[in-house]
């Protein structure tokens, strides 16, 4: 390492600790955002030099690798069969019924991968009944769920004044907790695993793949496919190979939360309030809470978790005064909004015999993102927006039918509407 790579490895070391004092005090969150940002652009910059990663736009840096790669080869010959059958299913629940129809016609597969979707979608509805998942998930799968879901916040957002955020910028440690870092790296690892195991199934050559990093922050991974190659295999292996990225982030979203279910179950039971993580800006809490504060009391209602909390907040309205222990002290709340607080918490539990609870909030918080996280990316991976790979499949379907300038049109005007409902439901959030 030269001295030029030495000093800018000591100035990257120097510039992360700085990132985590900024990240970690009590200065307003708008002033701390920004300054976050000034010093993730230096750490970029000094990560570049130091580690000779390319960097784009100041604050994304890329390392490309061809290590791995041969691994993957093996583990997917070895698995072909189960891999395919996963990705098939991917497909099904991604786009919905009448797009597997389309894939699949009337055979076993259908049927078979359709009823686990609806399996899939009752259990959504057990849960949280919507009307608007209901029909939008039968007609057209995950994909149109996400842009119905944000459709509908964004068009509160600009109708009904709502201050609710549908997307947000993900920064751990300032806008996402910490733990949400360990549920990044799982979901990106896991996403272009899959990608490259459907390349090497579908005998498409594997370049190289690598990392992409938000200044120092890991925020995708990828695998880098001969280009040529992909555009002469057929459209069976196209639609394969370009799901199984999300199909891989959505079964990580099952599995997550068949794990997260039980321990939620004793999460609660050992609860005794709501610790305050964070305050969201120009919301009824902004007013009277901050970081650390302990919630027990809710409008003369004794509250142990944070579901509970939710659930008598959900029920205010706009105007109404709410009276709130916090601290042991009785306040009052006047909610600017319906049905919004304006913070993100975490269940206060002291410990559990030898377990101390902040160990406790910090795995229930990991797995609370693995989970949100996975189905979020899943969701945003399938949409058509430019750069993903729904927009990608969308393109080669139209391709098929309607020639490349038509199906390049029609992928970029769906890719610019679906900008506009997410930059529309990031705007409460800035």
């Amino acid at each position: 390492m030269n001295s030029k790579r030495t000093a800018s490895f000591v100035a990257f070391v120097a510039l992360v600790l700085i990132f985590f004092a900024v990240a970690f005090s009590r200065i307003d969150f708008l002033e701390k955002l920004i300054l976050v940002l000034i010093v993730m652009v230096a750490c970029s910059v000094t990560l570049s030099i130091a580690f000779n990663t390319e960097n784009y736009y100041l604050l994304l840096n890329i390392k490309r690798t061809e290590k791995g790669l041969e691994k993957i080869k093996r583990l997917a010959l070895k698995h072909e069969k189960l891999i395919k059958k996963l990705t098939d299913l991917g497909l099904a629940i991604s786009f919905g019924p009448a797009y597997s129809y389309y894939v699949f016609g009337n055979s076993k597969k259908f049927y078979v991968y359709t009823t686990l979707f609806i399996i899939f979608l009752a259990l959504l509805e057990l849960n949280n009944p919507s009307i608007l998942v209901l029909v939008s998930g039968l007609i057209g799968g995950l994909a149109l769920m996400g842009v119905a879901l944000m459709g509908s916040n964004a068009y509160a957002i600009l109708f009904a004044h709502s201050t609710q955020a549908g997307a947000t910028l993900a920064i751990p440690f300032v806008t996402i907790p910490g733990e949400a870092l360990i549920a990044i790296i799982l979901i990106i690892v896991s996403h272009e695993a899959f990608h490259a195991l459907l390349f090497s199934i579908e005998k498409i050559k594997i370049k190289n793949s690598g990392v992409v990093l938000l200044s120092f922050i890991p925020i995708a991974a990828f695998v880098e496919p001969d280009e040529k190659k992909l555009s002469q295999t057929t459209i069976n292996n196209k639609r394969r190979a370009l799901i199984a990225g999300s199909a891989a982030n959505f079964y990580l979203f099952v599995v997550f939360t068949i794990i997260t279910i039980p321990f939620m179950l004793f999460y609660n039971n050992q609860s005794k309030g709501v610790v305050v993580e964070q305050v969201m800006p120009n919301t009824t809490a902004s007013f009277f809470l901050k970081s650390g504060d302990v919630i027990t009391s809710f409008n003369n209602t004794q509250i142990t978790n944070i579901q509970e909390l939710a659930n008598l907040t959900s029920a205010t309205v706009k105007g109404e005064v709410v009276p709130v222990t916090v601290n042991g002290e009785n306040l009052n709340a006047t909610f600017m909004q319906k049905g919004f607080l304006g913070i993100s918490g975490a269940n206060f539990i002291a410990s559990f015999y030898f377990i101390p609870g902040w160990l406790i909030n910090s795995v229930s918080t990991t797995l609370e993102w693995i989970v949100l996280l996975s189905i979020s990316i899943a969701v945003i991976n399938i949409l058509p927006l430019y750069i993903t790979d729904g927009a990608r499949l969308m393109y080669e379907e139209l391709k098929e039918k309607k020639g490349k300038k038509t199906a390049a049109r029609l992928t970029s005007l769906a890719s610019l509407v679906v900008l506009v409902i997410i930059i529309i439901n990031l705007l409460p959030a800035l």
